[in-house]
């Protein structure tokens, strides 16, 4: 199986940890949530605040940014190779093996501590839609499809849930269409314009959009690298970037419309700038494999740290520093073990029972937000 040189994602790597660093931040005062009534802590009261002030403020664009990402990397694995090398139930298998059985896990051991909680508070913490139908749902890993009304279990997999139907009409896209990048072009014009101009409430035209933008980044970068101009287009686009937030009073009073024609220059400059082999970076672009492992398990952490709290009738004190620093360690720290000895194992287990035969090499399976 021909795949494309693993090194050159490597500085996405880092952008995604930076995302879902962003997450964590973001989702921390959620931790003064009480059953799923808000604490609604001023921000001069949260840990760090002073530098980390625009995470807590726009932590929640992560999702976007991953979208954007996830597009890039699709088309830079498959979307050669599934016009004639990697089979439909090849391609679902690797993406069903990558993310069900995090997703799966993180819902049996939510709907438990739900029912611990609940009996010592009274109410489900946060996410209280908790029914055995949203149940069923997320086991088709169609939750939260209505976020950000009716959340149940781990309210975070909305953007997942809405991610795999992205998955299923980009597999038709390169499967059944000669010319996949110019459809590309066009379901992301169509969806950023339908997204931006008359739903931006829309889950799915926001995440088809960002999701083909992100691949029209990828086939911009193709063309880059064969007449190396990478470090040109770097500093061009970030450039770009800082006219942008420059002038940001000069553009229409829409966040939406900045979305879409700021996060895809970001990634592709991302893609584009030569960075250093130093450890430290090495050591980010690991962490950057753990994206799916954070985003997923962040909320079951802070799910358990209130219902440890409640059981010893304590409060969890927010605005404590080594609170925070405990936490996003903590989190990081189940993920690396988690990635490591339950996702790994989990999904060459299913792609032995799904395929049968080793025939799909696991580097082929990109990882996702």
């Amino acid at each position: 199986m021909a795949s494309e040189p693993e090194h050159k994602l490597a500085n996405l790597e880092i952008l995604r940890f930076l995302c879902s660093f962003s997450v964590l931040i973001f989702h921390y005062p959620v931790l003064t949530y009480v059953g799923n009534h808000y604490g609604n802590p001023p921000h001069s009261e949260l840990p760090f605040e002073c530098i980390l002030s625009p995470f807590f403020d726009r932590g929640f664009l992560a999702v976007q940014y991953f979208w954007c990402i996830s597009g890039f990397i699709f088309f830079w694995k498959y979307q050669n190779t599934l016009r004639s090398q990697l089979t439909g139930r090849e391609f679902f298998a690797l993406r069903l093996s990558r993310l069900y059985p995090l997703h799966i896990a993180t819902l049996l051991y939510i709907a438990l501590m739900q029912l611990s909680y609940r009996s010592m508070i009274g109410s489900d913490f946060v996410y209280v839609n908790n029914t055995p139908f949203t149940f069923f749902l997320h086991l088709l890993m169609l939750g939260n499809l209505q976020h950000p009304f009716n959340d149940s279990f781990n309210g975070v997999t909305w953007s997942v849930s809405v991610e795999v139907f992205a998955y299923i009409s980009f597999f038709v896209v390169c499967r059944y269409f000669r010319q996949s990048g110019a459809m590309a072009l066009l379901i992301a014009f169509v969806c950023s314009i339908a997204f931006v101009r008359f739903r931006p409430d829309n889950n799915f035209l926001q995440c088809f959009a960002l999701f083909y933008l992100g691949g029209c980044a990828c086939i911009v970068h193709r063309w880059i690298v064969r007449y190396r101009l990478a470090l040109f287009a770097a500093i061009a686009l970030f450039a770009y970037y800082g006219v942008l937030t420059w002038c940001r009073s000069f553009w229409p009073d829409n966040g939406y419309f900045r979305m879409v024609i700021c996060i895809p220059p970001v990634v592709l400059a991302f893609a584009c700038v030569p960075i250093p082999r130093l450890p430290l970076i090495k050591w980010v672009q690991r962490a950057g494999e753990l994206t799916y492992s954070v985003y997923m398990l962040h909320f079951p952490i802070i799910l358990t740290a209130v219902t440890v709290a409640a059981a010893f009738g304590m409060r969890l004190d927010y605005r404590s520093k080594w609170l925070f620093i405990a936490f996003v360690l903590t989190v990081f720290g189940t993920a690396t073990l988690c990635y490591r000895y339950f996702e790994k194992p989990a999904q060459r287990a299913l792609r032995r029972l799904m395929l049968k035969a080793p025939a799909v090499s696991p580097k082929t399976a990109a990882t996702t937000e």
